[in-house]
C-alpha cells in the first residue's frame, strides 16, 4: 500500500457483453484509495480477466497497461460518469474512489 493511501473495498457491476463475459454481475474489488484509471483498468483485468478484450483493453501496443475499451463508460454510484475517453483522459489521474462505492461498467450500445 502507497503511503497516505486507504484499502477500500469497492464493488464493479457489470451490464450487457461484459456481465455475459464474465459470468458474474457484479465484481468485488479490494483497492488502494486513491488510485488511477489505469490502476483501476489493470485491478478489474486481474480479478476478472474474461473482461480483457471487450470492456478492457490494452492501452497500448508498447505496454501492459489497460484501459477501459472504447463503447464502455464508468459511472460512480449512479450519480457521475468517470473520464474514460482514450483521446482526452489522463489514465493516471487519480480516481476519488470511498469504501462502498459501486462502478457501473456499462456499455453505450443499445441493449446496455
Amino acid at each position: 500500500m502507497a503511503v497516505g493511501s486507504a484499502t477500500v473495498c469497492i464493488s464493479v457491476e457489470l451490464f450487457g457483453t461484459a456481465r455475459i463475459k464474465a459470468g458474474v454481475g457484479v465484481v468485488p474489488l479490494r483497492v488502494d484509495a486513491p488510485m488511477t484509471l489505469a490502476q483501476f483498468a489493470r485491478a478489474l483485468a486481474q480479478e476478472c480477466p474474461a473482461l480483457l478484450g471487450n470492456a478492457l483493453c490494452a492501452a497500448d501496443a508498447d505496454s501492459n497497461a489497460v484501459t477501459i475499451a472504447d463503447g464502455y463508460a464508468l459511472n460512480r454510484n449512479g450519480l457521475d460518469f468517470l473520464p474514460t475517453n482514450p483521446i482526452c483522459t489522463d489514465y493516471n489521474a487519480p480516481l476519488d474512489l470511498r469504501g462502498g462505492d459501486v462502478l457501473l461498467l456499462l456499455s453505450n450500445q443499445a441493449g446496455g
